[in-house]
């Protein structure tokens, strides 16, 4: 799968939880929220994708903090995942 893709699907996937047990004025339409931080993360990598060159050399920082961005998102993606096949 191709990061374009990829990035499309997460721009089209929608997660729904519902959880009887959790504090309704804990959870306030979060989605329309992390969907806006979602494709600032699209727009981004993808930018950042057409920035790069297969053979550019990028200061460990750089490194880091793409490792650190694919791992977080990873999980979200993981749990909300597990969240509705459990649902």
């Amino acid at each position: 799968m191709s990061l374009r893709s990829a990035m499309e699907e997460v721009r089209q996937k929608q997660y729904i939880i519902e959880d009887n047990d959790k504090d309704p004025g804990e959870y306030d339409q979060e989605g329309d929220m992390a969907k806006t931080q979602l494709n600032t993360m699209i727009d981004a990598a993808q930018e950042l994708h057409n920035m790069l060159g297969d053979n550019d050399n990028l200061p460990e920082w750089v490194q880091n903090k793409i490792t650190k961005a694919t791992d977080y998102i990873d999980s979200v993606r993981d749990y909300l995942k597990s969240e509705k096949s459990n649902g």
